[in-house]
C-alpha cells in the first residue's frame, strides 16, 4: 500500500488520526487465500485488449437499457488476471463498499465486489476522506505524489481538479479501452460537460445513485382528487409530451387554497400548489427549457450564454412563476428544518420539486398516494415547448476520477467499467424497492424508469467553486435572485456580469 502524504503539514495530525484509512474488502469480507497487492506488479489488462476490442466492436451500437437484457458484461472478459493489483477508491463515505450487509443493497454490493476481485484478480480498497480534504489531494497530486487510483468528489468540487492538471483523459487509449460512456450503466452527459480542451476529465458511472439525484416532481393524490383531478390525467400529459411548465401551473393555481384565511399564502399554515428548494427549482426548470449559463462545444470555445434572448425570456418567465402567479410557495424552503418536506406529508402541497432519492421519506404516511413525474418541459426559442424531457442531476452527484500519477490506468478502467455496470443491475433492485415501500402504482414505476434516461449534468455544474467560489457568485445569484425578488432586472444582471463570466470561462477552458 502507497503511503500518502500531504503538501501541507498543518493537516498533517488530523489526516493521520481520523482521515485516512484504507478498508481493504479482501480483509473484510474475501477468504484468507487472496493474492496481496504490489504496485510492482503490471497489469496484465492489455493481455485481452485485442479480445475486449473485438467483442466491443460486435456489440450493438444501441445497447439495450434493460438490465434483465444482460447475462454478464457485453465485452469485458469473463476472467481477466490482473495481478492482485489494487485500486484504491477515495470518498468520504462507504458509496464503494458498505460497511456491512446489514440491508438487502448492501449484501448485493459486497457479493458483486467479491466476484469482481475473484474474475479480474484485484483488490478493491476505499480511503475514507473528510468531505474538506480535497484540497490536500490536488496538492498532494499536482507534487508528483501517488494516491487514490480513483477519486470520487462531488460535481461542484471538480474544477479545482481540472484546473491544476491533474486528472487522466477519460478518451484516452488506456482507459477508453474499457469504458465506454456511451452505454447505459455511465451518464453520456457528463462526457460533454467534463470536457476541457477535448479532453475529458471526469465520469458518471453508476457507482453514484443515478437515479436517486434526479429532479422530479412529486404529486399528491389525495390533493389532486380534492381539486376535483385524477392521477391518469397527470400521466396522460406526460406520456403525451403535453406535460409542460403551463399544465403544471394549471393545476398548481388550483391547488393554492388559503386555510388560515389571512388573505395570503405564507406557506406555513396554507396549502400551496408547489412546493420546494427555490433555487434548485429554478435551476433545474431553466434546463428543462434549454437554457444552460454557457455553452461549449468539444470542451472549447466556451461562451456564457444567460444573455441570449431565449435566457433572458426564459428567466424572466420563471421570476413570474416564483414571484405573481401564486404557482411556488418559496417560503416552504428551509434548510434545517425542510419545511418543503413536512408540507407535502401534511397534504399542504400538490407538488414537491425534490430528487428521486427522497421518495422513501414518504413510505410511511404517504404509501399509496404519492405518484413522480419528470419535470415538465420549458419553452423552446420558437414560443413551443421543447420535445424532450430533462431531469437535470443534483450537483452532488458524485463523479469519477483518476489522477495522472495512476500506473497501471488500463487496469483501473477495466475495475472501474465492471463496477459501473454491476452497481448499475442493482441499481434496479433499489428502484423496485423504493417504489414498493411508497406503494406506487404501475404508471410511477415506469415513469422512474424512464427519468434514468432524463437524467443531465451541465459543464456549469462543475465550475460552482472556481476561482474561490466566484463563478457561483456570478451565476447562482442570478438564480436565486429571480426566486426571492419580484420583478428582478433578469437583463440587466446577466447583461452586467456577462464580461466577468466570459473572462472565467475563458481562463477555464483556455479560450484564446
Amino acid at each position: 500500500m502507497r503511503i500518502k502524504k500531504f503538501c501541507r503539514p498543518i493537516r498533517m495530525i488530523s489526516a493521520l488520526t481520523v482521515l485516512l484509512f484504507v478498508i481493504s474488502l479482501f480483509a473484510a469480507c474475501s477468504d484468507d487465500s487472496a493474492p496481496s497487492s504490489s504496485r510492482q506488479q503490471t497489469s496484465s489488462a492489455s493481455q485481452t485488449q485485442s479480445s475486449s476490442s473485438s467483442q466491443q466492436e460486435n456489440v450493438s451500437s444501441e445497447p439495450s437499457d434493460d438490465p434483465e437484457d444482460y447475462d454478464g458484461h457485453p465485452y469485458l472478459a469473463e476472467k481477466v488476471d490482473l495481478n492482485g493489483l489494487e485500486v484504491i477508491f477515495a470518498v468520504p463515505n462507504d458509496l464503494v463498499i458498505p460497511k456491512d450487509d446489514s440491508t438487502e443493497i448492501n449484501g448485493e454490493i459486497l457479493d458483486s465486489l467479491r466476484r469482481i476481485q475473484k474474475d479480474y484478480n484485484c483488490r478493491i480498497s476505499s480511503m475514507q476522506i473528510e468531505y474538506g480534504d480535497w484540497d490536500d489531494i490536488i496538492s498532494a497530486l499536482a507534487a508528483g505524489e501517488e494516491y487514490a487510483d480513483v477519486l470520487l468528489p462531488c460535481i461542484h468540487q471538480t474544477a479545482d481538479f481540472f484546473e491544476a492538471n491533474i486528472c487522466a483523459d477519460f478518451t484516452s487509449p488506456e482507459i477508453s479501452r474499457y469504458i465506454d460512456m456511451s452505454r447505459p450503466w455511465w451518464n453520456d452527459s457528463v462526457m460533454q460537460a467534463a470536457n476541457v480542451g477535448g479532453k475529458v476529465y471526469a465520469a458518471a458511472p453508476c457507482i453514484s445513485d443515478t437515479i436517486g439525484v434526479a429532479s422530479v416532481v412529486l404529486f399528491d393524490k389525495d390533493v389532486l382528487e380534492d381539486i376535483g383531478h385524477e392521477s391518469d390525467e397527470l400521466y396522460s400529459l406526460y406520456h403525451k409530451g403535453e406535460w409542460t411548465w403551463d399544465a403544471l401551473a394549471k393545476y398548481a393555481k388550483k391547488a393554492n387554497k388559503d386555510l388560515d384565511k389571512d388573505g395570503k399564502l405564507n406557506g406555513f399554515d396554507d396549502r400551496c400548489g408547489l412546493v420546494g428548494s427555490g433555487y434548485n427549482t429554478a435551476r433545474a426548470f431553466s434546463a428543462t427549457a434549454g437554457v444552460s449559463v454557457f455553452a461549449v462545444e468539444n470542451g472549447k470555445n466556451a461562451v456564457y450564454s444567460l444573455n441570449t434572448e431565449h435566457a433572458i425570456k426564459t428567466l424572466e418567465r420563471l421570476n413570474s412563476f416564483f414571484n405573481t402567479e401564486d404557482i411556488f410557495c418559496d417560503t416552504s424552503w428551509d434548510s434545517t428544518t425542510r419545511r418543503d418536506v413536512v408540507m407535502f406529508k401534511d397534504d399542504l402541497a400538490l407538488f414537491s420539486f425534490t430528487w428521486f432519492l427522497n421518495l422513501d421519506s414518504f413510505s410511511k404516511n404517504k404509501a399509496g398516494r404519492v405518484g413522480v413525474l419528470p419535470l415538465p418541459l420549458g419553452p423552446d426559442e420558437n414560443g413551443g415547448w421543447q420535445k424532450e424531457y430533462v431531469s437535470l442531476g443534483d450537483h452532488n452527484f458524485r463523479v469519477a476520477l483518476i489522477p495522472k500519477t495512476v500506473k497501471d490506468k488500463e487496469g483501473t478502467a477495466l475495475v472501474l467499467e465492471a463496477l459501473a455496470f454491476d452497481r448499475w443491475k442493482l441499481m434496479y433492485g433499489k428502484l423496485d424497492r423504493v417504489l414498493e415501500s411508497i406503494e406506487a402504482d404501475e404508471q410511477t414505476a415506469q415513469i422512474a424508469r424512464d427519468i434514468y434516461g432524463y437524467v443531465t449534468f451541465e459543464a456549469d455544474q462543475f465550475l460552482y467553486t472556481y476561482e474561490q467560489y466566484k463563478w457561483n457568485t456570478l451565476t447562482s445569484g442570478i438564480f436565486r435572485g429571480i426566486v426571492r425578488q419580484k420583478d428582478y432586472d433578469v437583463k440587466g444582471l446577466v447583461n452586467a456580469r456577462a464580461k466577468e463570466a466570459q473572462a472565467l470561462l475563458n481562463k477555464y477552458y483556455g479560450n484564446s
